[in-house]
């Protein structure tokens, strides 16, 4: 399952990990090596925090083992600020 999990809908991972089919550490490791897989050819990231991410996933599925109601610690709000940062950075480089 964890090749094809990366190219699962969004909305479904996050399904299987509410669910506990998939943790989030599974889901952020299928992410990875996808990464480390296609990014020597493809250059699409630039940094890769790979650690952190590892971190993040095990505190979720953590409070997911504590019974949290509401999956993913990172706000909407924040998410648009850093994809907003990271394209005017993006845009900043290209002439």
């Amino acid at each position: 399952m964890r090749a094809s999990l990366v190219l699962t809908p969004a909305s479904e991972q996050v399904r299987l990990v509410a669910t506990g089919r998939v943790s989030a550490v599974e889901l952020v490791e299928a992410h990875l090596a996808q990464i480390a897989r296609l990014n020597p050819s493809l250059n699409a990231f630039v940094d890769i925090r790979a650690e952190s991410a590892r971190a993040e996933a095990a505190a979720q599925d953590f409070l997911i083992a504590q019974g949290a109601q509401e999956l993913f610690a990172c706000d909407l709000a924040t998410l648009f600020e850093q994809l907003t940062q990271a394209n005017w950075n993006r845009a900043q480089l290209d002439p």
